[in-house]
This record gives structure tokens, sequence and C-alpha cells, in this order.
């Protein structure tokens, strides 16, 4: 027996500890603002939820509006920010009590003294409001329909009650087209917002502006017809069009791609176009100033130009005798052998071969080579004209002398320096600058060159 009643003392006390441990909480009182309170009075209940919350404290008047204050018991807190109120009649006597909403538990905790804003509280109307409405003659001619209305459904409950029957699939489906309304009421005021400016736009000067706009779109519309076949016309051609656009999309779109690679190559440049133009900036400011320094320059070309001038007049005038010049140069130059060098290389090696000294004086030494052909360059003394240039055969060379060398013949003295032998044949080269002929020529030089 003592285990029992000491497991029930020990849970009596922490039953009491928990309750001692819980913290009291406070009633809150919270003031609702009404554009009409009504015939609410002070002491009136605060229900929530159809059970006794709290009563009216007080009753004020604040900026046209009538604050009613009230509490509210602490078991029926907390009171969220979206809570709404409302005052409702207890009885057709008149009796009223506030109705409390406590809101959504996602809202924010309503704090003690705050205030519910007219725009979510409210009253009901009252029966004698809607006595009021029905004064005279609306009574009567209310009274007179009621009456109406009786005589006519008169011994006809039956047909009434069929045609309930038959109206109750349209009353659902018009139950279901009002719950659908309702649920897109935002979306028709918006609707009916945004109408109103239009509506009230075309009612304006008594519909004037409608009758313009409808005459405007029924001269636009006879243009339209009007204009038919080639509307038509035009649409034949659109796909035609529009093939030939998408062809130089295509194109242009192949050109993009063409040009991607070659503009992606120039980016690395763009970045020294900053620079340059800086430095072109720079080079045209300090060449405007070189260009305007250069007026003197020109100043005096100018007159060298006409100093030059009687210059270039006199050889303009010599050019034809520099010209005629040129071409015996030109005759001269052609008649010398392709292995000059040769030649001169021979001319050098004679005058060494030919030249020397001793102790007492320079001398001179000449050889004289008698050579094929070369009878017929000199003419002798004595040798018929007639017979000039052509060639002799010389005979056979005389014996070696003492020495050892072969003894040289006699051979005809050369003519002066200076002196050219007249051609007896008159057959000379004209246009030769040695006034030589050709064979007379060639034979100088097979002499000269040692080619016998």
């Amino acid at each position: 027996m003592k285990s029992p009643l000491l497991a029930a003392a020990l849970l009596v006390s922490v039953l009491a500890g928990g309750v001692a441990a819980e913290p009291e909480r406070s009633d809150l009182e919270i003031t609702a603002e009404f554009t009409d309170a009504g015939a609410i009075i002070k002491g009136n209940d605060v229900m929530v939820d159809g059970v006794r919350a709290g009563s009216i404290r007080r009753l004020d008047l604040h900026d046209g509006k009538a604050r009613v204050t009230f509490s509210v018991d602490a078991a029926f807190t907390p009171l969220h920010t979206d809570a709404t109120a409302a005052i409702r009649v207890v009885s057709l006597l008149g009796e009223r009590y506030l109705d409390l909403d406590r809101g959504s538990p996602s809202a924010p905790v309503l704090e003690d003294g705050a205030v519910i804003p007219a725009s979510r509280t409210q009253r009901a109307v009252e029966l004698q409001e809607m006595l009021d409405v029905v004064d005279q003659p609306t009574g009567t001619a209310l009274a007179a329909l009621i009456m109406t209305f009786g005589e006519g459904m008169a011994a006809r409950g039956q047909d009434a009650a069929a045609a309930l029957d038959a109206l109750g699939p349209a009353f659902t489906e018009t139950a279901r087209l009002l719950d659908i309304l309702g649920g897109q009421n935002q979306l028709l005021a918006a609707l009916i917002d945004r109408s109103e400016p239009v509506l009230a736009a075309m009612g304006a000067d008594r519909g004037q502006r409608l009758d313009r706009l409808v005459a405007a779109s029924d001269e636009l519309l006879a243009a339209t017809a009007a204009k038919k076949p080639a509307l038509d016309e035009a649409l034949r051609r659109l796909p035609t069009a529009l093939d030939t656009v998408r062809s130089a999309l295509a194109e242009l779109s192949n050109l993009a791609g063409r040009t991607t690679p070659v503009l992606a190559s120039l980016r690395p440049l763009t970045g020294d176009l900053r620079q340059i133009a800086v430095e072109l900036g720079t080079f045209a400011d300090a060449s405007g100033a070189a260009l305007a320094s250069t007026d003197p320059v020109l100043e005096k070309a100018r007159e060298l130009v006409a100093a030059a001038s009687p210059v270039t007049a006199e050889l303009r005038a010599a050019g034809g005798d520099m010209q005629t010049a040129s071409r015996g140069t030109r005759t001269i130059v052609e008649a010398l052998p392709e292995d000059l060098s040769n030649l001169l290389d021979f001319v050098r090696g004679a005058a060494l071969a030919s030249a020397g000294h001793d102790g007492i004086s320079h001398y001179l030494r000449i050889f004289i080579l008698a050579t094929e052909g070369v009878v017929g360059v000199v003419p002798s003394p004595g040798a018929d004209p007639a017979t000039t240039g052509t060639p002799h055969t010389p005979g056979p060379l005389p014996a070696p002398g003492p020495g050892g060398s072969p003894a040289l013949p006699t051979v005809p003295p050369l003519p002066p320096v200076g002196a050219v032998p007249a051609d007896p044949t008159g057959a000379g080269d004209a246009g030769s600058a040695t006034g030589l002929t050709s064979e007379q020529e060639r034979s100088l030089l097979r002499y000269l060159l040692g080619a016998g």
C-alpha cells in the first residue's frame, strides 16, 4: 500500500511543479477601428470561435472612426496581424457582440495594445435597416409583388416543383460558373479596371469618337477590298520572296562564319589602334609645323627652277647633236672585240716587253712580228693600189740567225701616226669610225690578237 501512495504523491508533486514552472499569460488589450460601430456598448462580449473570450472595455471616437477597445483572455492568444473583427447581432432584441478571428498562424503575432484597422473590420446589417429600406411607395410595390406572386403560384405547387427539378442542372452549372468567377475575382476586377478607361474614351463626346473610329475602319476595309487583287498577287509572291530572303540569310551566315576567323585574327591588332592613333596625332602635330616651314624652301626651289630654265632650253637644243654623237660612239663600241680584256692585256705585255733600262739610260726594245694577213692592212711602198687590201701569202721564214732566232724580214714602214690609209677602191665603209673596210678591220684584229 505504501508504494502506490508514494507514487501518487510523487506524481502530484511533479504535476504541481510543472504547473508552477509554466509562465502565467496575461490578457491582451486590443483596439479595433470601425466606420460604424452600430449599437455595441461597453461590457458586450468578445467571441472567438463561438466562445466568450473577453469583453468590450471602452468606446472612443478618433478621426471620424469608432475605436472599440476590448480584452482577450490569454487562453485565446496569440492573435496575428491579419486578425479581423465584426460586430454581429445576438438576437432580434438588438443585443450585439464582437466576433473576433485570430488570423492565420503564419502571420506575425499581434502585440498588446495593437490596433486592427478599419480595412479588416465590418458590421452586420440589422433587420431595422432592411425595414427602413422598404418605405413608401417601395413597401406598397413589394406587397403587390408578393400578393401577385402568391396568386400566380396558387394550386401550381406541383408545376413549381417540376420546374425547380428541371432547373436543377441549370442551377448546378450556374453555381459552378459562379464558383469559377468567384475564383477569378481578381482577374475580373483587373479586366474591369482596364476596360473602364477604354469605355470612358469610347463614350466621350456622346460616342462621336466611336463613330469616327467605325467610319475609319469602314474606309480601311473598303480600300483593302479594292486592293484585293494586288494583295492576292503579293501573297502569291510572298513564298518566293521568303525563299530569297532565306537564301540571303544563309549566305550572310556563311559570310559571318568566314568573317569570324578574320576578325579573330584582327583582334590582337585592335589593342594597338589607340596607340597608333595617338602616334598619328603626334606625327600630325609635328608635320604641321614642318609643312608650315616648307614655304621658304618651296619659294627657293621655284627660283632655282626658273634659273635652270635657260640651261634646260640649251640642253633641249643640243639634244639632236648629242644623239648623233651617241650613235657614233655606239658604232665604235660595237667595233671593239668581245674579248677586249685580252686585247688590253696584250698591249700591256707588249709595252712591258719592249721597254727597259740599264745603268746609263732607258732604252726601247722593239720587235717586229710578221704575221699572215698583216700585209693587207698597211700598203707597201710602190704597191699597186688596185691590189691594196688583198691578202698576201708570205713565203717561208728565213733560216735562223747566229743566236738561234729567225732573221726578221724587212717590213715596209708604217704610215704616220694619225694618218688613215685611203681606200683606193672607194669601197670603204662610210659608217665605220676607223675609215677602213670590214676586211681590213678583221685583218687588223687578227694581227693584234695573234690569230695569224
